[in-house]
């Protein structure tokens, strides 16, 4: 049932209308009322079998984790940060209140009262829903008993307003800040799931059907209203979590719902699950998906299993690691006051990067094999890089095994980027001259996936609403809102920084059930429409195994998906040159007649001269060159070298003040905004 002028689900399609309009003008999409399971999910279905099937993905807390236990790790709980001033009012509800064995509960805690949101143990909150419900003796309080309600949300207060609605739990607000909320499943905060699995008939969206002794909330509604006690005027784009923990039961029950992910720097996505089919899962994003082995690299590749629990990732194949959740997840667009709160600018700006440079170990921008050198760069704006070394002068992709990659994250100023002079496969780029193509990224946003056996349809989707000055990147269209929908992804086989080979280098990665993605990678420059089934993959039923390469795609791995806005390529030429022969060691001297001994003078006659010398050795003139060696720091160049160095030098624009350093830079001087874009990945 939809809530009272104005219904939910009526503002819901408004603002879903909204969206269609264009962006890029400053205004935010009008966004959905209210935050709850009633906005994720508000149409009815009865979860079959295959794609748009509609299941629920209840929310849970349980103490597990995806990763390793001693190192960055993702727990399996939804803990949701909420916006709100001094006097205006939380409203909470919860379909687990009152079920066996009665320990679900729905708490608050005041700003910075939670500093550690991944510890064990949280501190009391500040108010709890559970209390309420014992000091009132009412078992309808905070309670979403039916579809009906999980629909028109918290009647008001004061009980007058919105009578279709669950009764709520109240916490009145103290101060002005970001609040935590919490909501236990009917085991409680200390669950771990060992039972009350969801069945398929509790995960229908179409009614609200809660598990007993269970990790899950099947239904959940947290609301934000002014001090009035009658009110019903929700405060809209308040709420959001880091992670969203979700339990569907069981395989074969794919899910839809869409969320909003907002980067740091101010750009916003829809992300849809498109009937993806994950059984347990947590959803959440951030600007480098995993990390590569040494634990700082952006991987942009995906994460397998090994050993036991290989379903929760606690022990990644070739060292490689997760990475924190970062970017805020919400239901709706996050409202101004909530970015302000965040330090979020209400708009990203298109990145901007100087011109590139390289020295080599050679000296200028000429390296010797295997040693390669440093790339230096300059940037106006925060983003992440990647620079890309072509082995055949043709291809950009950064995966190739053949090519060099090099990624980070990096804020404004000057950035100096070791090359160890290797491929991506550790080989050593033989002598030769290779183009560089450097870009700075912003608004980066990956979706790690993690252990989501199938994806029927492709999902998730991935659509940018508000782009630099209304232009979807790679394609170049007018952004209408929701056709900014290119993304990236790799699941070919890679080799690790610590030298591990994950896959086959270059090869689509295993499966031993079910479809694998038709297109092994994501274009590199033009990436791929993320509403297409390219990436579909899995089995439906049966794919679940827990362990690498014998259940679906999905199975025992980490898969990562993402986009971004690029701004405009940098470029330069590397020269590689042959190893520097070692200088020869000094030669012997000639073995020589010893000189004839002056003979005596008898008086008045002159002595004897020496012996002249070899008419046949050459003469040495004052100051010239040794014949026995060249000294180390004056070695001449090889005609090859001298070739080399001036193929470097030849058509560079030398940036002043790098001179010095011997860097060779090709491109533009920094400006103060980037334009003319090049559609590149």
């Amino acid at each position: 049932m939809a809530r009272p002028d104005p219904s939910r689900r009526h503002r819901l399609l408004l603002a879903l209308a909204a969206l269609a309009l264009p962006l890029g003008t400053g205004v935010a999409a009008s966004p959905a009322a209210a935050v709850g399971s009633g906005d994720l999910f508000p149409d009815d279905a009865v979860c079959g079998t295959g794609t748009g099937a509609g299941c629920r993905a209840p929310i849970e807390w349980n103490v597990a984790t995806y990763g390793p236990p001693d190192g960055t790790h993702i727990v399996r709980r939804t803990l949701f940060t909420v916006f709100a001033r001094q006097g205006e009012q939380l409203l909470l509800g919860s379909s687990a209140l009152g079920v066996a064995p009665g320990r679900a509960d729905v708490a608050v805690w005041e700003p910075g009262a939670v500093t550690d949101t991944e510890a064990a143990t949280l501190p009391a909150p500040a108010s709890s829903c559970a209390a309420q419900r014992e000091a009132a003796g009412d078992p309808a309080l905070g309670l979403i008993a039916t579809r009906t309600q999980e629909l028109a949300g918290p009647r008001s207060v004061d009980g007058t307003g919105n009578p279709d609605g669950y009764v709520p739990c109240v916490h009145t607000v103290t101060t002005t800040g970001l609040h935590r909320v919490a909501f236990y499943g009917s085991i409680g905060p200390g669950g771990a799931l060992s039972g009350g699995v969801p069945t398929r008939a509790q995960v229908r969206t179409g009614v609200v059907a809660q598990a007993e002794s269970s990790t899950t909330v099947a239904a959940w509604d947290l609301t934000v209203r002014p001090a009035a006690p009658g009110s019903t005027a929700d405060l809209r784009g308040r709420v959001f979590t880091y992670v969203y923990a979700g339990f569907t039961g069981g395989s074969d029950r794919p899910t839809d719902f869409s969320t909003y992910i907002t980067t740091t720097d101010g750009f916003r996505y829809r992300v849809a699950t498109r009937s993806f089919d994950p059984f347990g899962f947590v959803f959440y994003g951030n600007p480098v998906g995993f990390y590569d082995a040494d634990g700082v690299t952006p991987l942009h590749r995906d994460v397998l299993g090994s050993g036991s629990n290989q379903q929760t990732l606690t022990d990644p194949l070739g060292g490689v690691r997760l990475a924190r959740a970062e970017y805020p997840v919400s239901v709706e667009p996050l409202a101004p006051e909530t970015l302000d709160a965040l330090g979020i600018p209400a708009q990203g700006a298109e990145p901007v990067m100087g011109p590139l440079g390289f020295a080599g170990s050679a000296g200028g921008g000429v390296a010797f094999e295997g040693q390669g050198g440093g790339l230096r760069f300059s940037t106006g704006t925060r983003g992440t890089y990647e620079i890309v070394l072509s082995r055949d002068g043709a291809s950009f992709d950064a995966g190739a095994p053949g090519n060099r990659v090099l990624r980070g994250l990096v804020g404004p100023g000057t950035h100096d980027i070791p090359w160890d002079g290797l491929d991506n496969a550790g080989v050593p780029f033989p002598a030769g001259q290779y183009p560089v193509r450097a870009t700075l990224r912003g608004g980066e946003y990956h979706a790690p996936i993690l252990d989501v056996e199938s994806s029927l349809r492709g999902g998730p989707s991935i659509t940018l609403e508000n782009p630099p000055d209304g232009v979807c990147p790679f394609t170049g269209e007018v952004s209408t809102g929701t056709n900014c929908t290119r993304g990236f992804y790799d699941d070919r086989g890679y080799v690790t920084s610590a030298g591990v080979a994950v896959g086959t280098p270059g090869e689509l990665l295993c499966a031993g059930v079910g479809t694998r993605p038709s297109v092994a990678s994501a274009d590199p420059d033009l990436g791929f429409d993320t509403t297409s089934g390219q990436r579909a993959f899995g089995a439906g039923a049966g794919a679940n195994t827990n362990t690498q390469c014998t259940g679906s795609f999905g199975d025992a791995k980490g898969l990562d998906l993402w986009s971004y806005v690029p701004g405009e390529a940098r470029t330069s030429v590397v020269v590689v040159v042959p190893p520097a022969a070692p200088a020869p060691p000094p030669a012997a001297p000639a073995p020589q007649d010893p000189a004839p001994p002056a003979v005596p003078a008898e008086p008045g006659v002159p002595a004897a001269p020496a012996a002249p010398a070899d008419p046949a050795a050459p003469a040495t003139r004052p100051g010239g060159p040794s014949s026995a060696r060249t000294d180390p720091g004056t070695r001449a160049r090889t005609p090859r070298e001298g070739r080399a160095t001036a193929l470097a030098r030849t058509g560079s624009d030398v940036t002043p003040g790098l001179v010095g350093l011997g860097l060779v830079v090709v491109g533009g001087a920094l400006v103060a905004a980037a334009r003319g874009r090049r559609r590149l990945g």
